[in-house]
């Protein structure tokens, strides 16, 4: 949809199902990246920077029990 950004497509979905989506913010994405978890801003689109943030989310949390995406969340932003 033309004129909305990623901060809408991120409260959409995280309206969807908030423990298991990641919320894009660019807090997140510097941690992300800082860890190693995401490629440098610019270096991919941004529909494949939040598909790579959403497989890393599942990834850790299927290795995880008990962990939700938003302490995911919290832990990026301060990670940053």
């Amino acid at each position: 949809v033309r004129g909305v950004g990623p901060g809408f497509w991120t409260a959409v979905a995280k309206a969807l199902d908030p423990d298991a989506h990641p919320d894009w913010s660019p807090a997140v994405a510097r941690g992300m990246t800082r860890l190693g978890l995401l490629p440098a801003p610019g270096s991919r689109s941004l529909a494949e920077q939040w598909a790579a943030a959403a497989r890393g989310y599942a990834a850790v949390l299927a290795d995880q029990e008990g962990l939700t995406a938003t302490d995911l969340d919290r832990f990026f932003e301060q990670v940053s």
